[in-house]
């Protein structure tokens, strides 16, 4: 990496890990074997592993600060944290699940420092295939959840109503506006975090970046995707890819998200994710005849969510 005299670096790179030893090695090899224009300074939380995460980075990666917290803090907990020891110009949070192409942090930098209207970026998130994620989306709306429910928007992604919520039907080789970009990597000058508040805490995992950006959005700062940037996302690090949890926190966090900024929606919200978890559970016991234990998971979480929507578990 780069070296400068100042003791300030250009940017902070947090990384929260939970059991996620089979991904932090070539995350941050791809980070910190790169020639870079700016100076980075990688902090990495590691939320209460047992897999032997922290050894992991203390043995390989001295460079790299270390803090380890004594219990899980969640997403947001643990990356608020970290912005709380940490002083650089701007703020890179990263998913342990990545890797980072050549420049494209640079890139990011680069962005945000020729538009200072502009509060957040993400860069183009690619499939370990290759492949596009569809990072990039508007805000969560109850048409758009219901399309999703039905599997519109994956058997009509080009049309600007199925595809609206991941803006399917976008060409995403070039720049542009966004409501939100995703967790697994986003940037930011910590000015601006400081100015609209961080992560909220009672996001324990999912949406708080959603949230996170609609709050950029109410403070009259814009949100861009930055395809010359390249993050590879793998997926499924620090949880179970396919728990059951991870789909009771996904509609708990939902939930949460409607709470604050559509309160009057709650009612509505409830009965489609009721719906959704009717059908939802059906289809993946069904699947779960052929792809096993992963689609029984799938299913058993779409029942716990039911147990909670009706009030019988929290």
């Amino acid at each position: 990496m780069s070296k400068r005299a100042e003791n300030v670096p250009d940017a902070d790179i947090i990384i929260v890990t939970y059991n996620s030893a089979g991904d932090i090695v070539r995350c941050l090899d791809s980070i910190l074997r790169q020639e870079t224009r700016y100076r980075y300074q990688v902090t990495v939380v590691d939320n209460a592993s047992i897999d032997g995460t922290s050894e992991i980075i203390k043995l390989r990666f001295p460079e790299v600060r270390l803090l380890i917290s004594d219990r899980n803090l969640g997403f947001a907990g643990a990356n608020n944290l970290a912005v709380g020891q940490t002083y650089g110009q701007h703020v890179v949070f990263l998913n342990p699940d990545t890797e980072v192409k050549s420049g494209a942090l640079d890139e990011l930098l680069d962005f945000l420092r020729a538009h200072p209207e502009v509060g957040a970026v993400g860069p183009k998130l690619l499939n370990a295939d290759g492949t596009l994620q569809l990072t990039g989306n508007t805000f969560p709306a109850l048409r758009n959840l219901l399309f999703e429910t039905l599997f519109l928007d994956r058997l009509f992604p080009k049309t600007r109503l199925f595809g609206a919520h991941k803006l399917s039907f976008w060409d995403r080789q070039q720049p542009g506006p966004v409501d939100w970009v995703m967790g697994a990597c986003i940037a930011l000058p910590r000015a601006v975090g400081d100015k609209v508040g961080w992560f909220k805490e009672d996001f324990f995992m999912y949406f708080e970046e959603t949230d996170f950006c609609r709050r950029l959005r109410g403070s009259g700062y814009r949100v861009y995707y930055v395809p010359s940037a390249e993050v590879v996302h793998f997926g499924g690090a620090g949880f179970e890819a396919y728990s059951a949890s991870k789909v009771v926190m996904w509609h708990r966090s939902l939930l949460r998200y409607f709470e604050r900024h559509h309160p009057e929606k709650i009612f509505w919200l409830r009965l489609l994710i009721l719906f959704r978890s009717f059908l939802r559970s059906g289809l993946w016991l069904i699947l779960s005849l052929r792809f096993g234990r992963f689609a029984l998971l799938k299913s058993i979480g779409y029942l716990k969510t039911i147990w909670i929507m009706i009030g019988g578990g929290k």
